[in-house]
């Protein structure tokens, strides 16, 4: 049986028993269910829900609902989801889920191995120790992996991700970059992967799986390579931009990486199409 309490404002506390402290000036609705469960909704107005209880073993659900939230979780593997507005969202410890929702988000995984999905909007997403996802959505989003083995899948605006310290996958879908909305990769290491959409690469026929060796090259420049460049994927190192070629001298902008690339940090072995 569930058991529904309004923490009342201003700046009150609710049932120590539920675990959560509420700060704010209007009602928070707190349900707890039959095995401890705690859901927070936040009101119409701006929220402040954190959770006092750093021992709890079971995950909370933190809701904002409309308006500009702060929700903080603890050491459980909890969900956050801010809802419509500008909503900061810090998991802290545990596995958590964090959505943003509508609106221009931050979203902060900390330790733990977390997903956090930016949504609508232009949103900054953080993922913190551990093997982390982070999904854009739609908007010019910031993906940052931070330490562990993260993936970080770009949304359909102009994103700009870097997966920091461990094994990284960076995974781009249909619609997510190309011309006029070119993602940038500001680090990429040669235990990296990137993973690419077939439908990114139109007319080029490749099957699922590893990109084959003679389907990429790098080349100092395009413009002064004096190389038969036939390759459907081409790194050009002077601009650091991955070309797609689908026919022999049409070069597609597909992806802005770090400048300057070898073969010893990027390869067709570090390249895989879904």
């Amino acid at each position: 049986m569930s058991e529904v309490v309004s923490v009342s404002p201003p700046g009150t506390v609710g049932d120590p028993v539920f675990g959560l402290e509420v700060i704010n000036e209007e009602p928070v609705t707190l349900i707890r269910g039959d095995t401890n469960f705690v859901i927070a909704i936040g009101s119409a107005e701006d929220d402040f829900i954190e959770i006092d209880d750093p021992t709890a073993a079971l995950g909370f659900e933190l809701l904002g609902e409309v308006g500009d939230d702060t929700l903080t979780g603890a050491l459980a593997d909890d969900t956050l989801s801010g809802g419509i507005g500008n909503d900061l969202l810090i998991g802290e410890a545990g596995n958590d889920s964090i959505s943003g929702g509508r609106g221009n988000d931050s979203l902060f995984g900390g330790a733990g191995d977390d997903f956090l999905a930016g949504d609508q909007g232009n949103d900054r997403l953080v993922g913190g120790a551990g093997a982390d996802t982070l999904v854009g959505g739609a908007g010019k989003n910031i993906l940052i992996g931070g330490a562990g083995d993260d993936v970080l899948v770009a949304g359909t605006g102009a994103d700009t991700l870097k997966g920091g310290t461990g094994r990284d996958i960076f995974r781009f879908a249909r619609g997510s970059t190309g011309p006029g909305k070119v993602d940038t990769i500001q680090d990429f290491q040669g235990n990296d992967t990137l993973e690419l959409d077939r439908q990114l690469l139109p007319g080029s026929r490749l099957r699922p799986g590893s990109l084959p060796e003679f389907q990429f090259q790098v080349v100092e420049s395009l413009d002064v390579s004096g190389e038969d460049t036939t390759a459907f994927l081409i790194y050009e190192s002077e601009s650091g931009i991955l070309y797609y070629n689908p026919t022999r001298g049409q070069d597609v902008p597909l992806l802005q990486l770090p400048k300057g690339l070898n073969l010893n940090q990027i390869s067709a072995d570090n390249i895989t199409i879904f």
